[in-house]
């Protein structure tokens, strides 16, 4: 196999010529407004801190090591750390949020405080069968994990199990 040798511009046709040209001159622009080229040749938006909008928009171009500014986790997040976790397997795929607090009322009690119950789905939407309660004390934790182990809900065995919250 022979090198291949490099078609100069003096050598194309005046509009490919002129084609080139506008492609890089896109090209070009897209750098300077914050866009890469992707593999399939569309624009891909890149993001860009606050401090490299400013030096790109200058013409300056900031350093590539220049230290990240870490987010903090969320108010929410933060209180829900550490608290009692049960974990609930062999839930109906029927059953949504609302349908684990009553169930939670139902066979523990009302007096149980749930901080927050979620149902895992997956990407269609639908339960998984698992569910995730926060209790607000290990007492009431234990107890709901207690009532609800080997029940039957709608022909299906519940399990359960007390967890902490690393969220």
């Amino acid at each position: 196999m022979g090198k291949r040798s490099k078609i100069s511009e003096v050598d194309l046709p005046p509009e490919e010529v002129a084609r080139r040209q506008r492609q890089r001159e896109r090209q070009l622009e897209a750098r300077s407004l914050g866009i890469g080229v992707g593999r399939e040749k569309r624009p891909v938006k890149v993001e860009r801190s606050k401090a490299q909008k400013v030096f790109y928009k200058r013409g300056k171009f900031p350093d590539a090591g220049a230290p990240r500014v870490r987010k903090r986790k969320s108010e929410k997040k933060q209180k829900l750390s550490g608290l009692p976790l049960v974990i609930l397997s062999g839930l109906p795929f029927t059953m949504d949020e609302k349908g684990c607090r009553d169930l939670l009322a139902e066979r523990v009690g009302g007096e149980s405080k749930v901080v927050r119950a979620q149902i895992a789905k997956n990407q269609e939407g639908k339960s998984r069968g698992v569910g995730f309660v926060t209790f607000s004390t290990e007492e009431e934790a234990k107890r709901a994990c207690a009532a609800l182990e080997g029940e039957e809900v709608e022909g299906r065995v519940l399990g359960a199990r007390v967890g902490v919250n690393r969220s």
